[in-house]
C-alpha cells in the first residue's frame, strides 16, 4: 500500500535519498488508479491483514 511506502520515506535520514524515494512513489502512483480510503476501508483492511 501507498501508506507503507510513505512511512518508509519518513524514516529516511538522507535528504537526497528521501527525494529519490518520493520520486519513486510518484512513479508507482502513476501506474495505478488510487482509490479513496476512508474509515470503512480502514476497518476492512485491518480485518484482512489480521487474518
Amino acid at each position: 500500500m501507498l501508506t507503507e511506502l510513505l512511512i518508509g520515506v519518513d524514516r529516511v535520514n538522507n535528504e537526497n535519498k528521501r527525494i529519490k524515494c518520493l520520486a519513486f512513489i510518484e512513479y508507482v502512483k502513476s501506474l495505478f488508479t488510487i482509490l479513496p480510503f476512508g474509515i470503512e476501508e480502514v476497518y476492512t483492511y485491518a480485518r484482512i491483514i489480521h487474518d
